[in-house]
């Protein structure tokens, strides 16, 4: 009767050890899949801090270009000082602001590859989430409520705001 009640008690601590191990094994290889899904997330953000630093020199192309194209025109750039100093051929504003232009496109194509994306702002309802109101003016094109001026431009990243955008409010 011993040998039968020792056997039962054995079996029943075997089955116990099984599912402990079973339990085990299961808890590791979600802790597997979880550290996989960690690494891979990290790797999407991993730029993040560089694209943030990008941001400010493609405000400032967007500046250049917004100036060339409110300056007062002149005939070109460049023009030869003297005789002496070779300076390259004069070069139209025009031209420069095709060429500033060509470099934001080129930037905004290689952030577009590392999953960055402007958000929407003019003509859109605010989302805080998105958009941070700096002002609100009158505006005969927007409707009242909506976004009449984006500011700066506020840019996403695989879904995640790296900086919000700074916009004007029609009244």
């Amino acid at each position: 009767m011993d040998n039968e009640k020792t056997i039962e008690e054995l079996k029943k601590e075997a089955e116990e050890f099984l599912n402990g191990w079973k339990r085990a094994k299961a808890d590791f290889a979600n802790y597997q899949k979880q550290v996989e899904k960690d690494r891979a997330e990290w790797f999407m953000y991993a730029n993040a801090t560089c694209v943030k630093a990008i941001l400010p020199v493609l405000d400032s192309l967007e500046m250049a270009i917004h100036q060339l194209v409110i300056a007062s025109p002149d005939a070109s750039v460049g023009a030869k000082q003297s005789q002496e100093i070779a300076t390259p051929p004069a070069v139209s504003r025009d031209d420069i602001r095709g060429g500033i232009e060509k470099i934001r496109d080129q930037m905004l194509d290689a952030l577009k590859q590392m999953g960055v994306e402007a958000i929407k702002a003019v003509g859109e309802p605010v989302d805080p989430e998105f958009h941070e109101v700096v002002a609100v003016e009158p505006s005969d094109d927007v409707s009242h409520g909506l976004i009449a001026r984006e500011v700066q431009r506020g840019y996403t990243m695989h879904g995640k705001v790296l900086r919000v955008a700074k916009v004007i409010v029609s009244q």
